[in-house]
């Protein structure tokens, strides 16, 4: 029901209760109860990896390049959907998708974020910090690198903000 990151969002929090006091058994009611919350979005820089992992049409592929279209995916029930389109660079798309994000999710858990990345360009990732820290108060903002798998699907400079929702 999520990527790795977001399942790196749930153990963390699993650790957090540790280190509070929690039993097990709450542990584990609470990470039950905050998997299925856990925000996993991402804007992909081109649809060339989505086009040649069977996941769009050649036509949508050569009509997002050429119009700059990036589609923000979500992860909705356990599947991997485009949701919204967003068009221009990807500093003006990020800084776009990151303002949906802070609209959609007005009540979060401010422990901490995740700024992932398949290798994107230092000034997309910019944007996303910046774009973070002015519409957030996350305790603990972490940047990760997205590994072969996830690169592999999405290409180069696809970057996500996940989080926990409330």
């Amino acid at each position: 029901m999520g990527l790795s990151t977001g399942q790196g969002l749930v153990v963390m929090k699993a650790c957090d209760l540790r280190d509070e006091g929690k039993s097990a058994e709450e542990i584990v009611e609470e990470t039950k109860r905050i998997a299925p919350m856990v925000n996993t979005s991402f804007v992909p820089d081109r649809l060339d990896y989505l086009y040649k992992g069977g996941r769009c049409s050649r036509m949508t592929m050569y009509g997002a390049n050429l119009l700059k279209i990036h589609p923000m995916i979500e992860m909705k029930e356990g599947q991997l959907v485009a949701d919204k389109k967003l068009r221009g660079s990807m500093e003006k798309c990020i800084a776009s998708y990151i303002d949906d994000l802070a609209k959609m999710y007005p009540n979060y858990d401010q422990t901490r974020c995740f700024i992932t990345h398949s290798y994107a360009d230092e000034s997309v990732i910019e944007v996303a910090r910046k774009k973070v820290k002015e519409l957030f108060t996350f305790d603990e903002v972490l940047e990760t690198v997205a590994g072969s798998v996830i690169t592999g699907h999405c290409g180069r400079n696809t970057l996500g903000v996940l989080f926990i929702t409330e």
